[in-house]
This record gives structure tokens, sequence and C-alpha cells, in this order.
């Protein structure tokens, strides 16, 4: 079962066709959760030959599309359900070759960020890019 940011089940036949709901919050998965990940996306559709690239963003739009934790935009989960979820995942490694499967992911990663950004030290990229909280 699927449920919407305010925790109302979502139903299967029309997942594609509803409008979402952002009451409780969002995680925008289609560009970037960690900087490491927004490198890894920016790299990859800067290799794209296009006449206009809308993908080859600068490392800066990272900090401004994911402003500083306050308390106007920042409602962290209930512990019960953070719990619940927690507790799925370990369910879920439990299954032959997952945990396997799901740590080898974690170890390659590493290996993918130094890969596409060409073995450039990623925290200086970060600390050069970053926008300073007044700047929001």
């Amino acid at each position: 079962m699927l449920v919407d940011s305010a925790l109302q089940p979502i139903d299967m036949e029309s997942i594609f066709w509803r409008t979402p709901q952002y009451k409780g919050g969002q995680v925008n998965h289609y560009w970037c959760r960690s900087f490491e990940e927004f490198a890894v996306k920016k790299f990859r559709g800067a290799s794209l030959k296009l006449e206009v690239n809308q993908y080859d963003r600068p490392f800066s739009n990272f900090f401004a599309w994911n402003q500083y934790e306050t308390a106007g935009n920042h409602r962290p989960m209930h512990p019960a359900l953070l719990q619940k979820i927690k507790r799925k995942i370990e369910e879920l490694r439990l299954l032959e070759g997952v945990a396997q499967l799901a740590d080898g992911l974690d170890s390659n990663f590493s290996a993918l960020v130094s890969r596409v950004t060409n073995d450039a030290n990623l925290h200086e990229v970060y600390k050069a890019s970053e926008v300073e909280q007044e700047d929001f």
C-alpha cells in the first residue's frame, strides 16, 4: 500500500493521474537527495549533447533547491512511523541476497561519484558552491 505525504492511501489505479498532495512535505526524488547524488545526476545530464541542456545545472542549485531546515519548512517524521520504516527495511534486508546487494550499492557509490567527477575533490566543489543561508 502507498500513502501520500498526508498519510492517506493512494489508489493504485489512479496513481499517475492524481494531483500530488504536499501536506506533510515532499521529497523530489527526481533530482537530488544529497550533494553526491546531485553531482552524479549533474554529470549524467552534462553528457547530453543538446542545444539547450536544461539538465546541466550549476552546483549552486543544490543549495538553492534544498534550503536549510527551519521550523517553517521542516516537519520531522513522527518517531513511530520512522521506527516502523526502519523495521521494514531490516525485514527486507533479511530476504536472500538483499543485504548483499544493498551493501554493494553503498560501497560502489563512492567510486561512482569519483568517476563522474573525474576525481575532483567533491568537498572542495561543495564548499565553493555553497550558498549562505541569508541568500535565500
